[in-house]
């Protein structure tokens, strides 16, 4: 009788009690402006009893493991993956028992680009697992942007490589958008083929717009007003890479920006310069005066 009564409680058993390995998945924001990363944070845990080692698939003599991603939008179209031979989790080795984290730009391995309200499941599977495990579904929302200011720009010299054909002139925009909780600027610099980035640069309050200068190697300079008294410079390069990032703080006078259109250079008069931790502290990557908390 007792034997009966322990066999039936095994088969009673939740079948996730019996998983070699738990998938959980978490994304990075709730929303996001179209083309911006969107950063899936992966979190696999190993009951497997054994190591499992993620190697790259085309060394079939070696253990392998992949992951794969289900991003459905609202009308239930499904993304479709980028051609390109890319594992993130290749070079993991997960101890049995233990968990590993991994941070993963999915818009580089799928096609994201429309607005709208997304859903994303992860698939985990190796050839160690009996089964492919998958995770619950996260949700994520993207926005359009309304470009306040664009400007186009050739790509200087130094980008340049050698054999290639010459770059597309790129188009350099400041785009503001609002993501159900905030209103932002941010930068984002295209050609016709690509967009190479997107990223957001601070608050939009709504009362003063950014001033905007390109100097003689064509990168982005951007003062933008983030409180009545703390102002913060921003350099990026033609990829839309971040150069430099200064904070300012208004006192008798306010900065402002001094172009040399002979030279080609833009400096910031006007104002002190902040010291970090002295004069403000950064909330959220937004600098934030500390007479102002």
């Amino acid at each position: 009788m007792k034997r009966a009564i322990f066999i039936i409680l095994i088969v009673l058993l939740p079948a996730s009690l019996f998983a070699q390995i738990g998938v959980g998945l978490a994304i990075n924001q709730e929303s996001y402006l179209l083309y911006e990363n969107i950063i899936a944070k992966l979190i696999i845990r190993n009951h497997s009893g054994k190591a499992l080692i993620f190697s790259d698939t085309n060394k079939t003599d070696s253990p392998q493991g992949s992951v794969s991603f289900i991003i459905e939008s609202p009308g239930g179209i499904k993304a479709d993956k980028k051609n390109i031979n890319y594992n993130p989790l290749v070079g993991f080795v997960i101890a049995p028992g233990a968990e590993q984290t991994v941070l993963i730009p999915v818009n580089k391995l799928y096609i994201i680009d429309k607005p709208g309200s997304y859903t994303i499941k992860a698939l985990v599977s190796h050839n160690q697992l009996s089964a492919t495990y998958e995770s619950s579904a996260a949700s994520f929302t993207i926005f359009n942007g309304l470009t306040v200011w664009q400007k186009e720009l050739g790509v200087p010299k130094l980008y340049h490589k050698e054999g290639e054909v010459e770059p597309l002139p790129r188009t350099v925009k400041i785009l503001s958008f609002y993501d159900k909780k905030n209103k932002y600027f941010a930068i984002m610099i295209e050609d016709k083929e690509k967009v190479y980035n997107v990223r957001r640069i601070g608050y939009d309050t709504g009362n003063v717009k950014p001033k905007i200068e390109t100097d003689m190697l064509n990168r982005t300079h951007i003062l933008l007003q983030i409180s009545p008294s703390v102002y913060c410079h921003y350099i990026y390069d033609i990829n839309c890479d971040p150069e430099e990032k200064e904070v300012y703080v208004k006192t008798d006078t306010t900065p402002y920006f001094a172009v040399d259109p002979d030279e080609g250079t833009i400096m910031v008069l006007g104002g002190r310069k902040a010291i970090k931790d002295v004069d403000y502290i950064e909330e959220n990557g937004v600098p934030v005066l500390k007479g102002d908390l």
